[in-house]
């Protein structure tokens, strides 16, 4: 069984990345982030829903066991300063602050 794949919106300024990733039916203590080979790997759980017990599954397309989603970050990542909150409408919010990049730099010849 796979995972599916989570819609990520990933925004850049010269400082920093900022990841928005929905998590509909997840609970704080479900998710985990981690790093590993340049990869940020995000994983949690959706808790189904409680629905009484006289109904009947008709139709079954959203996913309820636990989700594992990775996204290529870039090489100039702080990794330890990285930030995430999880609001209360369940979007994650993830700040990846970037090494300053000098866009022009000046090399003297002695």
């Amino acid at each position: 069984m796979h995972s599916p794949h989570i819609p990520v919106d990933i925004f850049e300024s010269s400082q920093e990345l900022v990841l928005m990733v929905p998590l509909w039916w997840v609970e704080k203590e479900t998710l985990q982030l981690s790093i590993d080979n340049f990869k940020l790997i995000i994983s949690w759980v959706r808790r189904k829903p409680l629905i009484r017990n006289d109904f009947a599954l008709l139709q079954s397309e959203c996913y309820w066991w636990p989700i594992t989603q990775s996204i290529d970050l870039p090489t100039n990542i702080v990794y330890d300063q990285i930030h995430s909150t999880l609001s209360k409408e369940n979007i994650l919010h993830i700040t990846l602050p970037k090494y300053g990049i000098p866009s022009e730099v000046s090399i003297t010849i002695e």
